[in-house]
């Protein structure tokens, strides 16, 4: 079946679910689009990488992957070195970062290497064949789960008193979010219906209350003074992710680096954005052929870790790489080089860590147990 075809019975079935419930908010929206089993995003396109829709920062330099191995290593030791850990990797792609961690650690830490136990959190058939190929030469045994859930299983079967090491690149940005926007009555959701062609458009929902908004902040303050036309987006599915994953860490004891774009500080606007074939494209063509994604709000993030009894702080992403090596791995890699390779290794610094490139729009949130203090972040 193509990709039109696919589209095409994706188009169905969200025109049908809204006939049925008369609107459908963003959230369901992205849901549906990105994670139907059949003829979703994930279960039929080829996301990533020159001939997909976007490249992430493993596919960009071998750079990246090697210095989150050097904080799973710093990661590790802040644990005291133990004997069996769980490395997890959530949203693993092609595996290329798992490859390139992998890698690295059996070079510069073999003990670590050793220890790791080595679990992908996917919810794709495709995908997982895809890394089990890419990861074979490793020689490793390797578990898959699809969330929170199944790996607190797996960490208390097999693994009870293991502490976890997690890491997920470009994984928040795709987990649904919920839009309100402002207007002379206060905020409305935002809801998606379909005219008579079946084009998909949005209208507002009945006034409310913003949902997950403590009353007593300047950020709370700011939605009750925000002028009409404001938008704010709020994602019930983040939250609720990083809650699991601080309880996990909280119980077994951990780190975790959770990578995406997006903002440090609360805000307003609409994110929610489509790409296809490395440019954007409109939400509401071709749904389903497009990768579907938002901004991520880390300060909402940081503080459901914190009410889950962990650590947590976040920094731009650019900040973290150059903090944890990144320009003595670069001319170590580039030293035996010859002067074209220099180059590109030049401008695979420039793409991940510049400010006016990767720099600054992604951010790195670390969570840990409130034991566990993990450089280069705040202690």
């Amino acid at each position: 079946m193509s990709n039109a075809e696919h589209a095409a019975i994706l188009q169905q079935k969200i025109a049908q679910r809204i006939a049925r419930a008369g609107s459908i908010d963003t959230a369901e929206f992205m849901a549906m689009t990105m994670g139907d089993k059949q003829h979703g995003y994930y279960a039929n396109a080829e996301p990533f990488g020159q001939k997909g829709d976007f490249i992430t920062a493993p596919e960009i330099s071998q750079l990246f992957g090697e210095i989150i191995a050097l904080w799973v290593i710093a990661a590790w030791q802040a644990l005291g070195c133990p004997a069996a850990f769980v490395l997890c990797e959530a949203g693993p792609g092609r595996g290329t970062l798992s490859d390139d961690m992998l890698r690295s650690l059996a070079k510069a830490a073999p003990a670590c290497a050793r220890a790791a136990n080595m679990v992908l959190m996917e919810t794709s058939p495709a995908l997982r064949r895809r890394q089990q190929e890419k990861l074979a030469k490793h020689d490793r045994p390797l578990t898959w789960v699809e969330d929170c859930a199944a790996l607190g299983t797996y960490i208390k079967g097999r693994l009870s008193q293991a502490p976890l090491i997690f890491i997920a690149n470009e994984l928040l940005d795709v987990l649904p979010v919920r839009q309100y926007q402002k207007s002379a009555q206060g905020w409305h959701e935002r809801r998606i219906k379909a005219d008579k062609t079946g084009r998909l458009h949005f209208v507002p929902g009945r006034p409310q209350i913003l949902p997950l908004l403590p009353p007593d902040t300047a950020f709370a303050r700011a939605c009750r003074a925000a002028k009409p036309g404001a938008i704010i987006e709020i994602s019930p599915a983040r939250q609720a992710f990083v809650q699991a994953l601080s309880r996990l860490l909280a119980a077994n004891r951990g780190a975790a680096l959770l990578i995406d774009y997006g903002s440090l500080e609360h805000g307003f606007g609409d994110t929610l954005q489509a790409v296809a074939k490395h440019r954007f494209a409109a939400v509401f063509e071709n749904i389903g052929t497009s990768d579907l994604s938002s901004h991520v709000d880390f300060a909402a993030l940081m503080a459901a870790a914190q009410a889950e009894n962990c650590r947590a702080a976040a920094m731009p992403q650019g900040e973290f790489l150059l903090q944890m090596g990144l320009l003595e791995r670069a001319g170590w890699l580039g030293a035996d080089k010859d002067e074209a390779c220099r180059r590109q290794i030049i401008a695979d610094v420039e793409r991940l860590a510049a400010p006016d490139q990767m720099g600054e729009l992604f951010k790195i949130l670390c969570i840990a147990d409130l034991d566990t203090i993990m450089p280069p972040f705040a202690p």
